[in-house]
Parts: C-alpha cells; sequence; structure tokens
C-alpha cells in the first residue's frame, strides 16, 4: 500500500532531491494548504533524483491544463491533464524500480493550455515523517511528538505546531505529572483538547491505570478518541462533556474551524445575554457525577483542570472527590480571564485551602505567607497550581 506525500515532506525526508528545477516554482496551493511545483511555460524540465520508493505523481487538473511527459531511464508516457468541468488531481504511476532513479517531468502546451501542477507522492512503505507532520488533507493532519502519534487540526495554530517543534506541548508540566502520577493512578483530565496530556496520562499509569478525559469542543473530543485509538491507549475513557458546579447545558464562545485560531483557547461563554448561546451547546454535569458514573467507586488520584477560566467552577463540582480521595490538582490560572467570568483568582486558592490543600508554584511566582500569588485582578498571565494535600505528600514520602 502506498502512502500520499506532500513535495516538503519529500524534500525534508530526503526522498526527492533537486537536480533542475527550469521553469517549475515552489509555491503555496490555497485548497491543499502545501507548497506545490507549478510550471507555466511549455518545455521546461523537472529533474529529481528519487529513491526507489516513489511510485507515483500526483497532478492538478483542471481547465488551463495542459499535458506532461514523464520519463524514468527508458520509460517515457505522455498524460493530458485537462479537465474542462470541475478541479481535481490524477496520479500517475512510475514504473517500478529496486534503486535510485532519476524522473524529468516536462510541461507540454495543448491547444494553448499551458499549466502543469504537481502535488505530491505516493511512496511505498513511506517512513515516519522525520519533519514530525504530515498533512493528510485540508483539515487535518499528523503530528509525530515524543509521547505518540496525534490526530489534529491543520488550522491549530499553537499546541501542535509546539509537539511539531519540540516533540511535546508543556514538557515543564510533563516533569509534574511524571512526579505525582503513579502506575495503576486514576487521573482525571478537564480539557482534554485533542488529547496530547491524556496520551501522556496513559503511558504513566500503564494497563491497570485509568484516564478519563473530559472535552467540550465536540471536534476536539472526537480527535481524543481518534488518538487514543492511534496510539492503543485502550485505558482512556473520553466523553463529550462539560464539567462545572451543577448538571445543565452551557455553550461554547463561537469559533470557525476554517481558519487557523488556537482551539485550545476556547472556553465557556459565562455572559449571560443573546450573544452567549451562538456557540456550541453542550451538557455539564459535575465531576462527582461523571467519575461515578463512569469510574465507579474508583479511587481518583490526580485531576488536570485547564478551561479556560471555567476552573473554579469544575472545583465546585468536584467536592465529594476532594473530601473523599484528595487528589493532587493541576489546574492553570489566569487572573484577567477568571475576572471575565465572573470571580476572582483567590477564590480557587480558597475554596482548597478549605480543604487544606497546601500550594506548590514556578519558582518565578512570587507568593504571600499563605503561599498565594499577590497580582492584578486585571493582569493577563496565567501560571500553573499544583495543588497537593499534606495526606498525599505524606503518603508520597513513607
Amino acid at each position: 500500500m502506498s502512502t500520499r506525500l506532500s513535495i516538503q515532506e519529500v524534500v525534508a525526508e530526503g526522498i526527492c532531491q533537486t537536480i533542475q528545477r527550469n521553469g517549475w516554482d515552489l509555491i503555496h496551493h490555497p485548497r491543499t494548504d502545501e507548497d506545490v511545483w507549478r510550471c507555466l511555460l511549455p518545455g521546461r524540465a523537472l529533474t529529481l533524483r528519487c529513491a526507489s520508493c516513489v511510485s507515483g505523481l500526483q497532478f492538478l487538473r483542471h481547465g488551463w491544463s495542459g499535458a506532461v511527459r514523464i520519463r524514468v531511464g527508458d520509460f517515457e508516457d505522455e498524460h493530458d491533464l485537462y479537465n474542462p468541468d470541475l478541479e481535481d488531481s490524477v496520479w500517475i504511476s512510475l514504473p517500478e524500480s529496486k534503486s535510485d532513479f532519476e524522473l524529468t517531468i516536462e510541461s507540454l502546451a495543448v491547444e494553448g493550455r499551458l499549466e502543469a501542477w504537481l502535488l505530491g507522492f505516493a511512496i511505498n512503505g513511506a517512513p515516519k515523517s522525520v519533519s514530525r507532520s504530515r498533512l493528510l488533507n485540508a483539515t487535518t493532519k499528523i503530528i509525530y511528538g515524543d509521547w505518540g502519534d496525534f490526530l489534529v487540526l491543520a488550522h491549530d495554530k499553537v499546541i501542535p505546531r509546539a509537539i511539531a517543534k519540540e516533540g511535546s506541548w508543556a514538557p515543564k508540566d510533563i516533569e509534574i505529572f511524571r512526579q505525582h502520577v503513579q502506575p495503576g493512578s486514576a487521573v482525571i483530565d478537564v480539557g482534554a483538547n485533542f488529547g496530547h496530556h491524556t496520551i501522556v496520562f496513559s503511558r504513566l499509569v500503564g494497563a491497570n491505570g485509568k484516564v478519563l478525559a473530559i472535552e467540550a469542543q465536540r471536534v476536539m473530543w472526537q480527535l481524543v478518541i481518534a488518538n487514543a485509538a492511534i496510539n492503543a491507549c485502550d485505558n482512556i475513557i473520553a466523553l463529550h462533556t462539560a464539567a462545572g458546579r451543577e448538571a445543565g447545558t452551557v455553550n461554547l464562545f463561537p469559533v470557525s474551524y476554517d481558519g487557523d485560531f488556537n482551539f485550545g483557547s476556547l472556553g465557556i461563554d459565562v455572559r449571560n445575554d443573546a450573544s452567549s448561546t451562538e456557540g456550541e451547546a453542550v451538557t455539564v454535569d459535575t465531576l462527582d457525577r461523571i467519575s461515578e458514573k463512569t469510574l465507579g467507586d474508583r479511587r481518583i488520584d490526580f485531576v488536570k483542570i485547564d478551561v479556560q477560566a471555567y476552573e473554579l467552577f469544575v472545583l465546585q463540582g468536584l467536592e465529594r472527590i476532594i473530601s473523599e480521595h484528595r487528589p493532587t490538582i493541576f489546574v492553570e490560572i489566569s487572573p484577567f480571564w477568571m475576572m471575565k467570568a465572573g470571580y476572582s483568582y483567590t477564590a480557587i486558592y480558597d475554596f482548597l485551602s478549605r480543604h487544606g490543600y497546601e500550594f506548590k508554584h514556578q519558582d518565578w511566582i512570587e507568593t504571600d505567607g499563605r503561599g498565594v500569588p499577590s497580582v492584578a485582578l486585571d493582569q493577563d498571565m496565567e501560571w500553573d497550581l499544583l495543588a497537593i494535600h499534606p495526606s498525599q505528600a505524606s503518603a508520597a514520602q513513607s
């Protein structure tokens, strides 16, 4: 079975090397969101040195397409790319080769039609992408990370790009997870996004552990399920729901998945006006009830909460689990956006303090005598809070 690779991928991975590119320009094609080779002049040759795994070529067809002449050794063939009715693509097979070979693509004019567009390559036994990223279609791509392979939205501009560049998202957070999540643990991941940290937790808890992933965005929840399957993580339970302080229905902020956006920043709209019903509606329930329905009476050891200023409401629906299990809690704090959501970030510290929790922060965070950072409520900054109950700290030391 062959795999499609883009021009950028075959060049980056050394599958194809350019020998001559006379009149063939590398341009960005908006429909495929990829770089392609385009020729607008007849009789111009693109010559490549190709690995033996290259088995075919993908060309664009439309009303302005001319033809191409393909040469590989003694093999030569011509193909008219004209399609007057619609824009599509056609695959042209190459002769099988047991070693690297030289490929020449020559543009030909046909009745005044001149254009030739090379979109991609068919590869037999394609290796995993060295570039850590492979575009699958106009809407999705796969990222090869240190913790697994992840199906993501092609226009998701922050977390997937960080994984493609660095290998993982928030590696310092992962180091904290490694210290506090043990094999056999049960973890709740609230705000799972497309599931990067969910997969990390799955690896950490192992076959005897469980990960309950909560994601309110339908599209992202679908990706969590896909990524659990791709990575063979059958200890993950992924739910399309929001977690809050009571059962009901909430709306996310409106979003379009067609353009570039940080989809991990999409939160629940807490405004009480007409515009607050424009986004996706999703059911909400307390984590106490959600956990009981899905995990029964299993002990919860660790909870990660990253829900774009909805964190306090999630904690308020976690009262029973906190009282009975004393899980370690990792929560994002964002004073400005929490103020916009109708509460002070200090309410989270007050809530956890009443349950006997102690706080840990990054080194750069300055705190008062209670261990609470003191910043202006309108200050647009974020940090992570690690809340540990003394009973868990002493258990870890014993």
